[in-house]
Parts: C-alpha cells; sequence; structure tokens
C-alpha cells in the first residue's frame, strides 16, 4: 500500500506540475501598441498586479506588470483594466471596524477585473476577502460603489449603502423603477443583472463581451464501485492471535454532490458522497485447537472534501481530491468459534473516522472513473483488540444532475 501512496503522489505531482496553460489573449503597453500573445490563465480570483506571457507555444516565458500595461485580456476569458481609482479599505471584521460611516478612501493604481462594459461599466476588485466593486458612465471617471460596515456602539453594526443613492442617480433608464435599488444587494449578481438591463434598455442592439465570469455549478453523480479491502486483527495480550484477513473484493455505491466553486475557471469543487459498503470475510487457524474468526462490517460513509479540476482539452479533465471520511451509520461484529465449541461476540458502533485521496478522470463531465486511497481505520477497539480496516476503491461515475 504504501508504494500506491508513493505512485498517487508522484502522479499527482507531474499532473498539477503539467497544467500551466497559456491562452490566447493579448495586451496593451503605455505607448499603445498591442501584443498579440498567449497568457497564462491563472483563473484570478484576486486581482492581479503581473502576469506571465509567451510570443508562442515554443518561445520564453515572459512577465508583465501594472506599471507597463494599460489592459489585458485572456480571450473570451476576463479582461483587466489599469486605473487609479480611490478604494475604500475599512474592514468588515468586528475586531477592526471603523467607527466612522463615511469611507476612507486611498488613491491606488490597480488591475480592475471588467465585468459589464456598456453606457454604464461595472468592475470589481478583490484582494483575499476583500472585494469592492466600481462604477463607469461612459468613458467618464472610474467609482467605487460605496458599501461600509461600521461599528456605531460596542458589538452594534450599522452599514453605509450609498451605493443604492449613485446607481439611483445614474442608471436611470426607463424600465428601471426606483423601489429596484431599495433591496439592491452589493454583490455581482446583483449588480450584473442591473448593469445588463440599463445597457440593454439605452441600446437594444446592445451585447456584452464581458460577461465571461466562471459561475458555480451544482452536480449529482451515481457511482458505483469495487472496493478492495483488508482486515487486521491485533491482540495486545496475545500476539500471537494477531492476524491479517486476506484482501477481498466487495462492491458499494454512492451519491455524490458536488458544487463547481465560481472562480478559477470552475476548477475547484466541493465534494460531499454518501456511500453504502460492506465487508465479511473468516479466518481459520490453530491455536489451541481450530480458531474460526468472522467479520462483518457495513456501513454508511460520508466523505467531504475538495477536488481540483485539470483539464487536458474541451472534452477531458483529470483530478484529484482529498476527504475527510466519517461513519454516519455503521455495524461492526466479530465472532469467534473455537472447536470446543465456545463463542464470542463483539459490536461496536463507533469506528473511527479518516482519510481518503482520489484521481480520476472526467469525459464531457458526464462519464468518470477514480481510484481512491483510503488510510487505516479503526472500526472497533476494546482493551485486547484493535479492529483494522484497510481499503482503497476503483469507482465510476455517471452524472444525473
Amino acid at each position: 500500500m504504501q508504494k500506491a501512496i508513493l505512485l498517487f503522489t508522484v502522479f499527482v505531482s507531474s499532473v498539477l506540475f503539467s497544467q500551466i496553460r497559456f491562452e490566447k489573449g493579448y495586451f496593451i503597453d503605455n505607448s499603445d501598441n498591442k501584443t498579440e500573445c498567449l497568457i497564462k490563465d491563472l483563473g484570478w480570483k484576486n486581482n492581479p498586479t503581473t502576469f506571465q506571457y509567451k510570443l508562442s507555444e515554443t518561445s520564453e516565458i515572459m512577465t508583465e506588470n501594472i506599471k507597463n500595461v494599460k489592459l489585458f485580456e485572456v480571450d473570451n476569458q476576463v479582461k483587466f483594466l489599469r486605473a487609479t481609482v480611490k478604494i475604500d479599505r475599512s474592514s468588515s471584521d468586528v475586531k477592526d471596524m471603523s467607527p466612522t460611516k463615511e469611507p476612507q478612501f486611498i488613491e491606488e493604481q490597480v488591475f480592475l477585473k471588467q465585468l459589464v462594459n456598456g453606457e454604464a461599466n461595472l468592475y470589481s476588485y478583490s484582494d483575499g476577502g476583500f472585494i469592492r466593486y466600481f462604477l463607469q458612465m461612459g468613458n467618464g471617471q472610474i467609482d467605487q460603489l460605496i458599501y461600509k460596515p461600521y461599528e456605531v456602539e460596542a458589538q452594534k453594526v450599522a452599514y453605509n449603502e450609498d451605493y443604492k443613492t449613485q446607481l439611483k442617480n445614474v442608471l436611470t433608464c426607463q424600465g428601471i423603477f426606483n423601489n429596484t435599488f431599495d433591496n439592491l444587494a452589493y454583490s455581482e449578481k446583483s449588480f450584473t443583472n442591473l448593469f445588463l438591463k440599463h445597457n440593454n434598455c439605452a441600446n437594444p442592439d446592445y451585447v456584452n463581451v464581458s460577461n465571461n465570469t466562471s459561475k458555480g455549478k451544482f452536480n449529482i453523480a451515481i457511482r458505483p464501485r469495487i472496493n478492495f479491502s483488508s482486515y487486521t486483527q491485533n491482540n495486545f495480550e496475545r500476539p500471537e492471535a494477531s492476524f491479517e484477513m486476506d484482501q477481498k473484493m466487495t462492491f458499494g455505491v454512492g451519491v455524490e454532490f458536488e458544487y463547481l466553486l465560481p472562480f478559477n475557471k470552475n476548477k475547484w469543487a466541493v465534494i460531499v458522497e454518501p456511500t453504502y459498503q460492506s465487508y465479511k470475510n473468516e479466518d481459520t487457524r490453530q491455536i489451541n485447537g481450530t480458531l474460526t474468526t468472522k467479520v462483518d462490517y457495513s456501513t454508511i460513509q460520508l466523505p467531504v472534501g475538495i477536488r481540483h479540476y485539470m483539464f487536458l482539452n474541451d472534452t477531458s479533465q483529470l483530478f484529484v481530491n482529498a476527504q475527510y471520511v466519517m461513519d454516519v451509520s455503521s455495524k461492526f461484529t466479530y465472532e469467534v468459534n473455537n472447536d470446543g465449541g465456545k463463542t464470542y461476540n463483539y459490536v461496536d458502533k463507533k469506528p473511527s473516522s479518516n482519510f481518503a485521496l482520489g484521481v480520476g478522470y472526467k469525459y464531457k463531465s458526464k462519464f468518470g472513473a477514480e481510484f481512491r486511497y483510503f488510510t487505516k481505520k479503526n472500526v472497533a477497539r476494546d482493551i485486547y483488540y484493535d479492529f483494522t480496516y484497510n481499503s482503497f476503491s476503483f469507482i465510476l461515475s455517471y452524472n444525473i444532475f
């Protein structure tokens, strides 16, 4: 099993290393020169200050930065525009929250991500958990949409929502009513929908060329599997009575719920997979006569974890995942019969949790297969015995939603 872990680690490392993807794009420098190139697409959850590019597939990798570049774009994916803007970086953490309502602006030069373009332009700036949105009408000044939580007294928070008034004053196209702004959330989805509505109203032929951001997606898959499991029993009082049962092939089935996170081109996902599996085996050996041991372990497990996708092409994806595995409902029965006819039974319903590492392949985001290794787990334990379960699985997958 140690060899399997080593091979898994080497394979995952090589796959991750190979996932340097350069996409067709361009950038415009301070002299307004446009350079067609291949830009390393990182997905950019946070707004960058630099980016890497190549002039061709075989040329060397070079780096450009915000001082030299006015704008760069990965075709049909994302566009960043350099701008000098006033940003309020007030904290939303109660421990560090400002006691004043008014924003505390700092002038900074940043790359803004373009979300909507047209008569009304929408931009975003993200840095860790911090995010701000910006408004520009036509080719005018770019202003932050003001939203600021502030502490009015100990542990009591109020909110400056001046962004509602800012938008109400400029998005005046017929069909957008004043009450539209009353419950408008400070979020990308809310702002994008509103800006698109305004731009479509202002120009019936309007097309938003910047609306290519990733969106979260929910998948459900049926996942039957073959399990290769073994069982080890350690006797602390009599080591000679310890033994390991031969590996046995069993079957199981799970239902996976996957949420693709809305950043980094949906390369990251959260996965939850309720799974049923069972293991039965028997061992006979000569210890002061004939001793027969029977083991019966059945469980509904709940693996919870994260997954990372690596795109090979438009239809094929490799992925790796790591999960924490809990038994939400299980039964373990241990029975020993000796040739004198005496029987010992042991039942326990509190197995330990363990971890799982998986590597797999998906085709057209519909069909898939995965090899998954589970760390050892104690299915039961008492003062005399340690009952250990080991397994790895080959899983097939079919997305039903």
